[in-house]
């Protein structure tokens, strides 16, 4: 099945919820979601009034912070004939926890030393491991073996429970692989049995002469299957 809204925070949680549902019914195997959460980091989120004030901007904010944490090696040493790759980034003294972050100091245009703090919000988070999208929207997948009963009995139980604990707002839920491929074909079947019997009808009608009777005759078959008559 898959998951999918525009609030990913929320998507996560519903996944992660409907994961513990499932793996929980009997038959449910190898229960996995398509997204996990990725290890943690820091993110850095620029106030742009704050930067428009100290001279500064996203690009140039963004190259001096690669730099810092990444490293440049743009830079070569060339020695007795032996060129060696120069890597200019921070000590590792410098970048080691949160409040080195904030303490950054960047050079405006001007040449004034400007901390990171001073202008950016320095947060903690985990960024999924893998970005998947439905309908333009973000989405997560969760995959399950049937083992032991039929793809269909799983699903069965995941529906209702769902009809008891609805998906919060904003989510949307799609049946995929097996479960999609047996929907499909119950409702080709439905659409292909309705011929047969307007058929049969038309067929009833030129002999009896009658649109009601063969109505009559018709409704009466699955009365007379339970021993009605």
């Amino acid at each position: 099945m898959t998951l999918s809204g525009s609030d990913l925070n929320l998507v996560m949680q519903t996944g992660k919820m409907l994961k513990e549902v499932v793996q929980r019914v009997p038959g449910a195997d190898n229960v996995q979601l398509s997204v996990e959460e990725g290890s943690p980091e820091y993110q850095i989120l620029p106030d742009k009034d704050r930067m428009q004030r100290l001279g500064l901007n996203t690009a140039y904010i963004g190259q001096n912070l690669r730099v810092a944490f990444t490293g440049n090696d743009d830079a070569r040493l060339t020695e007795s004939g032996t060129e060696y790759p120069i890597r200019i980034w921070l000590a590792d003294f410098d970048r080691r926890n949160f409040e080195d972050v904030n303490r950054l100091n960047i050079l405006n245009p001007m040449g004034v030393p400007v901390q990171v703090a001073q202008f950016a919000k320095v947060a903690k988070d985990r960024t999924p491991s893998l970005l998947e999208r439905k309908d333009r929207q973000p989405a997560i997948t969760l995959t399950a073996d049937a083992l032991g009963r039929p793809s269909g009995t799983v699903a069965d139980e995941v529906v209702a429970y769902l009809k008891e604990n609805p998906l919060p707002e904003g989510i949307n839920l799609a049946w995929g692989s097996d479960i999609k491929r047996q929907n499909d074909s119950f409702g080709a079947l439905g659409s292909v049995l309705r011929f047969p019997f307007l058929l049969i009808y038309l067929i009833m009608v030129a002999l009896y002469d009658s649109f009601v009777y063969p109505f009559v005759a018709l409704f009466s078959i699955p009365v007379a299957a339970i021993g009605a008559f």
